[in-house]
C-alpha cells in the first residue's frame, strides 16, 4: 500500500470517527426517553411486532405503502429487548449516523463528479463539516428520537444508499472499456441500486421521489452547455427512460391497482383540505418554517400553530412564491453540484409538501430526506477562512440545542408541556397534556387541560371522556356526569365511557343507573366477562334480584371459566 493509500485511509478513518462521536454526544440524553404519543399504541402495545406470525397476519407485504420494512426493523427491536426503548433508540441513532457517513462519501464523490467541480481546489473539507452540521442539527431530533418516526430514517439511509449505489454504477460504466468485469460490476450495481430503492419504498412513498433525483443527477452531469436539451435527450433517451421507469412502475400501480388511488394516501385528509389550499400553503410555510427552523433550529414544537393560507393575497405567500422563483431562476449561475443539492431539498420534500394534503400541514421529520440535499449543497460551496471557523462554531451550538431538546423528548409530560405553552390555541397539545398527566396520576392537574381542550374544539370526543374519567378519579362523580354523557352522545358505542358512568352511579349508590349503563355496554361488547360480572354483581348484591344476577355471573363464567375473579364465582354457585 502507497503512503498516498495509508493517509487516504487514515483521513477518512478520522472523520468518519469524527462524524459518529459528535453524533452520538448530540443525541446521548435520548437513549432512554419513553414511547411517545402514539408510539405507545403502535409500538408498545403493538402485538403484531412480538412475533413474526403476529407481523405476517397484520402487515401484507405485498402492500408496500404498509411500510412493512421499516416495521421489520421494529419487530428485531423488540425480539432483542422487548418493549426496553433502549434498544430502539440505539438503533435509530446507529441509521442515523449511517446516513450522516453516507452524506460524508456521497458528498466526496458528486463534487468530482459534475463539470468543472474538481478543478477547484478547495481550502477546507466541507463533506465531512456538512455531515457533522447534519448528524447534529436540533430540526431532526423529531425523526431520530420519536421512535414511531423510524420510518422516515429507513426510508432516507435506503434512498441515500441506493443513490450512492448508482453513483458507483455509473462509474464502472464509464469507466477503462478493458477493465475487468466492468459490465458485471456495473449491471450489480445497478441491481443493487433498485433492490433498495424497492426496499426503500416499502419504508415509506417518500423513495417515489429517487428516480427523478437519479435522472437530474445524470442530467447534470452529461449536459454540455452548448447543446439544446432536446438534443441531449434524444442522446441519453434509452438511459434516461430506464432511470423513470421505475418511477412509472409504482405510479401505474397506485394509480389503477391500489384502494386509495394515485393522489391519496392512506392518512390523508384529502376529504376535508382543499388541494390548491395546501399546495399554496407548502410553498408559504417553506419559507417561514421549513428553512427558518433549518436556518435558526430555535423553538422547535411538536405541533406548531399552522394554518392553511385564506386568501392567495396572503403576504407570506407572496414572499414564499417570489423566494421560490428567485431560487430557481438563480441555479443556472451556480455550480452543477449546489445545484443538485436545492433540487435534491425541493424534490425530496414535495411528496409530503405538494398537492396530496397530510392531516398535519408541517412536521419536522419532513425535512430529514430534504435536509440531505442541503448537506450537499453545502459541501460544494466555496468560502473562506472566516465563514469555515463560523461554520465549526455553529457545530457545538447546535449540538447543545440538540441535547436540550431532547430533554423534552424525556417524558411526554415534558414534550406536550412545551407544545401547549407554544401552541396555547392548539387543542391537541393540552388534551395530551392532560393524557400525561392522567398517567402520571395527577388527575386534578389533568382536569384544566381537558376544559381547555374541549373550550378550543367542542366536538373532541376523548377531552370529554378524559375530562369524566378524571372527574371520576378525584371523587367528584356528580361533575363527571355531564361530560360523559357528552362523550356518549358524540361516539354512542364507546364502552369505555359507558363503563365509567355505570362505575360513577354505582359510587352513588344509584345501582339501577349502573345498570343501566352496563347493559348499553353489553350490547356493544357481549363477550366482556367483567361486564357482565359486574351487572351480575349489581342485580345480586345491590338490587336484590338474584336470578337475574345468577344468570349475567353464569355468563361471566361461561366467557372466561380461568379468570381468577370468575372461579370465585363457582364457589357461589355452590352454596
Amino acid at each position: 500500500m502507497s503512503e498516498y493509500q495509508k493517509n487516504f485511509l487514515f483521513r477518512n478513518f478520522c472523520s468518519f470517527a469524527v462524524i459518529i462521536l459528535v453524533g452520538f454526544l448530540s443525541y446521548s440524553n435520548s437513549l432512554h426517553s419513553p414511547f411517545q404519543f402514539d408510539g405507545v399504541v403502535h409500538i408498545q402495545k403493538n402485538e403484531a411486532l412480538k412475533s413474526m406470525d403476529g407481523f405476517y397476519k397484520k402487515y401484507d407485504l405485498t402492500n408496500y405503502a404498509n411500510r412493512f420494512v421499516s416495521v421489520l426493523t421494529l419487530v428485531f427491536n423488540v425480539y432483542l429487548g422487548d418493549t426496553d426503548t433502549f434498544g430502539f433508540h440505539l438503533l435509530s441513532l446507529q441509521i442515523h449516523l449511517w446516513v450522516c457517513l453516507l452524506i460524508y462519501i456521497v458528498a466526496r464523490i458528486l463534487l468530482n463528479s459534475f463539470p468543472n467541480n474538481g478543478i477547484i481546489k478547495r481550502k477546507f473539507n466541507l463533506p465531512l463539516l456538512a455531515a457533522i452540521i447534519f448528524s447534529a442539527h436540533p430540526v431532526f431530533t423529531q425523526t431520530v428520537s420519536y421512535l414511531v418516526n423510524r420510518s422516515a430514517l429507513m426510508s432516507s439511509f435506503l434512498y441515500l444508499f441506493s443513490f450512492y449505489s448508482f453513483i458507483c454504477a455509473l462509474q464502472a460504466y464509464f469507466s477503462d472499456p478493458k477493465a475487468p468485469f466492468r459490465r458485471i460490476k456495473y449491471f450489480s450495481l445497478l441491481t443493487v441500486s433498485l433492490v433498495l430503492m424497492v426496499l426503500g419504498l416499502a419504508s415509506k412513498l417518500t423513495m417515489i421521489s429517487l428516480p427523478i433525483i437519479i435522472c437530474v443527477f445524470y442530467i447534470l452531469i452529461q449536459y454540455r452547455s452548448q447543446e439544446g436539451v432536446i438534443t441531449f435527450i434524444k442522446r441519453e433517451k434509452n438511459l434516461i427512460l430506464t432511470l423513470i421507469t421505475p418511477l412509472i412502475i409504482v405510479l401505474a400501480q397506485r394509480a389503477f391497482f391500489s384502494h386509495t388511488g394515485l393522489f391519496r394516501l392512506a392518512d390523508s385528509a384529502t376529504s376535508t383540505i382543499n388541494r390548491l389550499d395546501y399546495f399554496l400553503s407548502q410553498i408559504k410555510w417553506l419559507v417561514f418554517y421549513y428553512l427558518k427552523l433549518l436556518s435558526f433550529p430555535f423553538n422547535q414544537n411538536i405541533d406548531p400553530t399552522i394554518s392553511l393560507i385564506k386568501s392567495i393575497s396572503d403576504p407570506k405567500l407572496l414572499i414564499g412564491i417570489i423566494f421560490l422563483g428567485f431560487l430557481l431562476y438563480s441555479l443556472q449561475k451556480l455550480q452543477r453540484a449546489i445545484i443538485f443539492g436545492i433540487l435534491w431539498f425541493l424534490i425530496s420534500l414535495s411528496p409530503e409538501s405538494s398537492f396530496i394534503p397530510l392531516k398535519d400541514t408541517v412536521m419536522e421529520h419532513r425535512l430529514y430526506l430534504p435536509g440531505i440535499g442541503l448537506a450537499i449543497a453545502l459541501s460544494a460551496i466555496l468560502i473562506n477562512r472566516r465563514a469555515f471557523i463560523i461554520l465549526i462554531c455553529i457545530i457545538p451550538i447546535f449540538s447543545a440545542i440538540t441535547l436540550n431538546r431532547n430533554l423534552d423528548w424525556s417524558s411526554e409530560y415534558n414534550l406536550w408541556l412545551d407544545a401547549s405553552r407554544k401552541s396555547p390555541e392548539k387543542a391537541r397539545p393540552h388534551l395530551n397534556l392532560g393524557r400525561a398527566l392522567s398517567l402520571m396520576k395527577k388527575y386534578e392537574e389533568s382536569v384544566p387541560h381537558y376544559q381547555k381542550t374541549i373550550k378550543l374544539k367542542p366536538d373532541f370526543f376523548e377531552a370529554y371522556h378524559n375530562l369524566g374519567v378524571s372527574f371520576s378519579l378525584i371523587g367528584q362523580c356528580k361533575n363527571a356526569f355531564p361530560p360523559l354523557e357528552k362523550a356518549l352522545e358524540l361516539h354512542p358505542g364507546q364502552v369505555e365511557t359507558m363503563l365509567t358512568l355505570a362505575n360513577c352511579y354505582k359510587t352513588l349508590k344509584d345501582y339501577k343507573n349502573a345498570a343501566r349503563y352496563l347493559h348499553r355496554a353489553t350490547e356493544q361488547a357481549p363477550n366482556k366477562d367483567y361486564i357482565a360480572r359486574e351487572l351480575g354483581s349489581i342485580y345480586y348484591f345491590h338490587l336484590n334480584e338474584k336470578e337475574k344476577g345468577k344468570l349475567f355471573l353464569r355468563k361471566a363464567l361461561k366467557l372466561n371459566p380461568y379468570s381468577p375473579q370468575n372461579i370465585a364465582l363457582k364457589a357461589l354457585f355452590q352454596k
